[in-house]
């Protein structure tokens, strides 16, 4: 299944189901009215696997980001904050969904992908929830690689996640290992 973001094309194998988390009309109508009602782009889960993921294309916006990428800056709202934010919004709003269900005609395609998360698969270590950021752009300096800023993210969301069971990971194209997608420039 693809599905775009931009100018990038993301390519799921078609064993995951995959919600464009951010169109999603119980989302867009209810949730995004809160003052921090944010939510990931894209919700895919398997199997094995929920993935709640976030794209950052700054490919030509660089020097309009470059202070993103500096952790724990909730004025800018740094990359880290920001997804932190996301992923707890987009919790919340899959929960809400579910408990609207019955009473809303909108919320079931998200009331079915919370049935889909299969929770007590991950408190049996049989489904994993995975965080990911795929962070497009040059953002190397003199001082960090494009590596280092990526690693730097990484670890200060997974911190910031502590809070839930999950693994984190930022990539971009180039890092991309094909794990859960194929990534194309459109």
């Amino acid at each position: 299944m693809e599905m775009n973001e931009g100018k990038l094309k993301f390519i799921f194998e078609e064993k995951y189901q995959i919600i464009k988390f951010d169109e999603d009309p119980f989302y867009r109508r209810y949730y995004s009215k809160l003052p921090r009602g944010k939510g990931v782009d894209f919700l895919a889960s398997d199997d094995k696997n929920i993935i709640f993921l976030e794209v950052k294309d700054c490919y030509g916006y660089e020097k309009d980001n470059i202070k993103r990428t500096i952790n724990n800056n909730p004025q800018l709202e740094s990359f880290d904050v920001e997804i932190s934010k996301k992923v707890e919004s987009t919790l919340s709003c899959i929960l809400g969904a579910k408990t609207r269900k019955n009473n809303c005609e909108v919320a079931e395609n998200l009331a079915n992908f919370y049935n889909k998360m299969e929770f007590d698969k991950i408190e049996r270590d049989e489904k994993e929830i995975w965080v990911i950021l795929f962070l497009e752009g040059e953002f190397q300096a003199k001082s960090r690689t494009k590596k280092m800023i990526m690693k730097s993210i990484q670890d200060s969301l997974k911190d910031k996640l502590s809070w839930l069971e999950c693994k984190v990971s930022v990539f971009d194209i180039e890092s991309n290992r094909k794990k859960f997608f194929e990534v194309e420039r459109l």
